[in-house]
């Protein structure tokens, strides 16, 4: 049902004046805020949103959804249990944040047609542009103006698979039919007008769902009332008085039971509703009970490391859906089932997600990378550390199977599948925060780190940076390289270690690379462990500054094994480990540097001692492209004509052999 262009004269201009679709636009630009403490009811957005604080990066539609702030969305839907056809009135609540504004921007697809526009319940024009509703007002609103704008539509929700805003599904093993939402990142626009942008969090929300009688519909925040519209239809009344990003505002429409806990947690006077919509079968509860009972644990868990359940006013919860995993919407997730990674995965978004969204799909981290690190953390906790330990390993292995950073360039904010990348995001995040976990080594202030982090953007957004100037400030140290090697940077360190005995001294070379050229080489905090003849071993803490560096060990007795990151701190490969010569030649070479690396046309190599040495070049496949006796602590080396690719260096005199990585560009 597309529908065709208002054509009248001012419709017709205006969509003249938009243009062609605007593409992605960079919001930045700091806006005053009017100082209305309540809106509807509903609390007021962060300190920063009101003072104009300066986001990152974010991809916007088009910069006319700027012009204005919301306050409240009203959304009073009909929806059934097995279509994706939607039929009513959202009313969005907003204020004037341009100079001047004669139109107002929504985002909604062609497939849902528009019947009607209200500004401040007079009738108006609209035009429409592809995914663009422009709302016309008769007369222009100022800035700080607050304005009402109602759109009545009707329509079937465009599917295209997992990430489709609407969609329905029937549940083959408790046979039941449910209709359900999933708006995140872009398809809030498939089933309702809203504003798309992360930074403009609605300061409340209300959620009226109709349906038939026999089913149950579930939505954010409290559940106010229950409309019985005659003997065939029933109206369920949420309403959210928390600030919610667009696309956290969900539905969930099924023949559900309600099965509620109370959960006790630590600092709440009250214990918490857990209100679960879940299929009214008559097995369901007794195969799940165990599983949701659970989420007390998680609650509580998650609320000593991370601060108190942030919604706590309102509820936790859980809606049902035949869908291929989960989606945090905030206060009532949406999933397929109870299993126990999953529920602490979407329980811990509510910190990170929902209380604290990403201020742009950049950095998704802040939501993906945080509550998979959650999985990890709940499990040992409440599981046991083997448990944790296996999903650790599991989590390294996927991302180790992806080249690729955390962050997300630029030129892929708008990719969905990019975004949602299952190796990079979640896995490799979740990765990386234990990495740092290991390099801040106290636990008291990693967890410190989070709090604050947590509450410095309470409701509100935050980026990879955000994050990282909370934990240099509480630790009192640059993180700089951290942030570059492990969440900007590519791929992961694969090490190699030769290791001798002499006497009761081991001393261990270690070698390392970088899994992918854009990061050649990791600094990290490397535990090193020695394996003793009588079963007993000794275990010690390094920092690795540079490849070849060489550690020495006191053993007392005889070693018969050499392992490097027992523990699986770091996300790693260790390549090989062998045992060297008895003497110490080969480890206690003079070492030296090659800077920069990467190189192009020209590398200065700097020796930590003076004397003559023989050096060799090799390239990958064995061949030795240059040898040269040098001397000194200086030489320069001439890359001129050296194809781009990885070679090694090796530096030998009377004292050993020592080996750098060198990369030409």
């Amino acid at each position: 049902m597309k529908q065709a262009f208002q054509q009248t004269a001012l419709a017709s201009a205006l969509v003249a004046a938009l243009g062609p679709w605007a593409g992605a636009a960079l919001a930045q630009q700091a806006q005053p805020f009017p100082t209305d403490q309540e809106l509807e009811g509903g609390m007021l957005c962060s300190e920063a949103k009101r003072l104009g604080k300066s986001l990152s990066q974010e991809y916007v539609a088009d910069p006319l959804l700027l012009q204005y702030d919301v306050h409240f969305y009203h959304l009073d839907l009909e929806l059934e249990n097995n279509s994706v056809d939607v039929e009513g009135t959202v009313a969005v609540h907003a204020h004037v944040v341009a100079q001047e504004l004669d139109s107002f921007l929504l985002e909604l697809v062609p497939e849902m047609e528009v019947s009607a526009t209200r500004v401040d319940g007079q009738a108006v024009g609209h035009a429409r542009q592809g995914d663009k509703l422009l709302v016309l007002l008769d007369q222009a609103a100022t800035q700080g103006q607050a304005i009402v704008v109602e759109v009545d539509y009707a329509g079937t929700a465009p599917q295209e698979g997992f990430f489709s805003g609407l969609s329905t599904g029937y549940e083959d093993d408790w046979q039941k039919n449910v209709t359900w939402s999933l708006s995140e990142p872009f398809s809030t626009k498939d089933w309702w007008p809203s504003k798309q942008v992360l930074s403009d969090k609605a300061d409340s929300a209300a959620i009226w769902i109709t349906t038939s009688a026999q089913n149950m519909a579930g939505s954010n925040g409290i559940l106010e009332e229950v409309v019985m519209l005659g003997d065939t239809r029933a109206r369920y009344e949420w309403r959210t008085r928390y600030p919610i990003a667009y696309y956290l505002i969900s539905v969930a429409v099924a023949d559900y039971q309600e099965y509620n806990i109370m959960a006790e947690i630590e600092g709440l006077d009250e214990p918490l509703l857990v209100q679960n919509f879940v299929y009214d079968h008559p097995d369901y509860l007794a195969q799940n009970q165990q599983q949701i009972s659970y989420i007390d644990d998680m609650l509580s868990h998650f609320s000593e490391h991370y601060g108190l359940y942030p919604f706590s006013e309102e509820k936790y919860g859980h809606c049902l859906a035949p869908m291929g995993g989960g989606m945090e919407h905030q206060t009532m997730t949406t999933q397929a089932n109870f299993g126990y990674s999953l529920t602490a995965h979407e329980l811990a978004h509510q910190w990170f997600g929902d209380h604290v969204t990403c201020g742009s799909w950049q950095d998704i981290w802040i939501n993906e990378g945080f509550a998979s690190y959650s999985e990890y953390l709940s499990i040992h906790e409440i599981l046991g550390p083997e448990m944790a330990r296996q999903w650790l390993s599991t989590a390294h292995n996927y991302a180790r199977q992806q080249v690729g950073s955390v962050y997300v360039p630029l030129a892929d904010a708008t990719d969905v599948n990019r975004i949602f990348d299952y190796r990079l995001t979640y896995k490799k995040g979740a990765s990386i925060l234990h990495v740092l976990r290991k390099e801040v080594g106290d636990d008291e202030l990693y967890f410190q780190v989070f709090r604050t982090f947590l509450d410095r953007h309470a409701q509100d957004v935050a980026t990879g940076e955000d994050f990282k100037a909370v934990l240099e400030e509480l630790a009192g140290r640059s993180f700089e390289d951290f942030f570059q090697q492990w969440y900007y940077g590519q791929g992961h360190p694969q090490f190699e270690a030769i290791w001798n005995q002499d006497g009761q001294q081991v001393n261990i070379q270690v070698n390392q690379q970088g899994s992918s050229t854009q990061t050649p080489f990791f600094k990290v905090p490397l535990d090193i462990e020695l394996r003793l003849a009588d079963g007993s071993s000794l275990r010690q803490e390094f920092r690795l500054e540079h490849s070849g560096q060489v550690f020495e060990m006191e053993a007392g007795q005889q070693v018969s094994s050499v392992s490097l990151d027992p523990d699986a701190w770091l996300l790693c490969e260790v390549n090989s480990i062998s045992q060297g010569p008895t003497s110490s030649r080969e480890l206690a070479a003079p070492r030296f540097g090659i800077f920069p690396n990467p190189a192009s046309g020209q590398a200065e190599l700097l020796f930590e001692q003076d004397g003559l040495r023989q050096l060799r070049a090799i390239d990958l496949a064995g061949r030795v492209l240059l040898e040269m006796e040098v001397s000194g602590t200086h030489s320069r080396l001439d890359l001129t004509g050296w194809p781009a690719g990885v070679y090694l260096l090796e530096s030998s005199d009377a004292k050993g052999i020592f080996r750098q990585k060198l990369i030409v560009e």
